[in-house]
């Protein structure tokens, strides 16, 4: 591990961490309102990226609005509680 390196901890409650540390190759985390999926969402395709940096994905959802309103909010902040950022130009790659 380098300087530039962190560990990052991140909070996740029982559900959250047993559907993380599974190793089957199709998951599904089924749970009430409220129960973190989406964030779950998040940790996963932060952990996506650190393994495969370069991949691309496809997020789908019953309509764009669902997308826009509800899922990609929470997403984006356990992407930045991981560590990534929105590009911009004081972070040109998304990292920090």
């Amino acid at each position: 591990m380098n300087k530039k390196e962190k560990i990052r901890e991140i909070y996740a409650h029982a559900k959250q961490q047993k559907f993380l540390k599974s190793r089957a190759r199709r998951k599904t985390f089924l749970g009430g309102r409220g129960s973190g999926k989406t964030t779950t969402l998040g940790y996963t395709n932060g952990q996506a990226f650190e393994c495969m940096p370069r991949a691309k994905f496809i997020l789908t959802g019953l309509t764009y609005i669902q997308l826009d309103l509800i899922v990609l909010p929470e997403v984006k902040n356990a992407l930045s509680r991981m560590g990534y950022f929105e590009y911009s130009k004081s972070t040109p790659w998304g990292c920090t």
